[in-house]
């Protein structure tokens, strides 16, 4: 599992490598949360995983902007917050 600096560093190499964000589970780990990514790179399925620090995580919506969906509906179901993703709003 990374830390949000490696997570971070992780996706932007994968970005740079043309790989697609294709899969995103939460798993739920006492208080805190544990995100899997999992990417297409070429062919091969490349999984990432980080956890929360106080319910938040970093967005990967500037690297892969089709994350946006599964961010927002995670704030809404888990109430896990995704720092640099400006589209989370609080559900009615």
């Amino acid at each position: 599992m990374l830390n949000h600096q490696g997570f971070l560093k992780a996706c932007r190499r994968l970005k740079g490598q043309e790989a697609r964000l294709v899969g995103f589970a939460i798993n739920e780990h006492s208080d805190e949360y544990r995100l899997v990514y999992h990417f297409d790179q070429g062919g091969e399925l490349v999984t990432l995983e980080t956890s929360t620090v106080d319910r938040a995580v970093p967005s990967l919506v500037t690297y892969f902007s089709t994350s946006d969906f599964a961010e927002r509906q995670a704030f809404r179901d888990y109430r896990i917050k995704f720092f640099g993703n400006p589209n989370l709003t609080p559900p009615e």
